[in-house]
């Protein structure tokens, strides 16, 4: 939310930066991605679109995307997961 140096950070160039790096197979960029929809970092909080990027990471063997996932099920994030 705050740049470095006082500088304004240019949310959707960091949002298509994270996207980027996932769509060319980095291995933990969808988690990191999952966070961003997730939490609402840098754009409007989408919960299931954060749970697809979390299944995404961790189909790549970054553990975190399969915490942060059960997390929301376990949460009651996503209707109708987890009953």
């Amino acid at each position: 939310k705050n740049g470095v140096g006082g500088i304004t950070p240019d949310v959707n160039k960091a949002v298509e930066s994270f996207t980027d790096a996932a769509d060319l197979g980095h291995p933990t960029a969808p988690t990191s991605l999952g966070r961003v929809y997730a939490e609402g970092q840098l754009v409007a909080p989408d919960v299931p679109r954060a749970l697809r990027w979390y299944e995404e990471g961790l189909r790549r063997a970054d553990p975190w995307g399969g915490v942060n996932a059960a997390t929301l099920i376990l949460l009651d994030k996503i209707p109708g997961a987890g009953k």
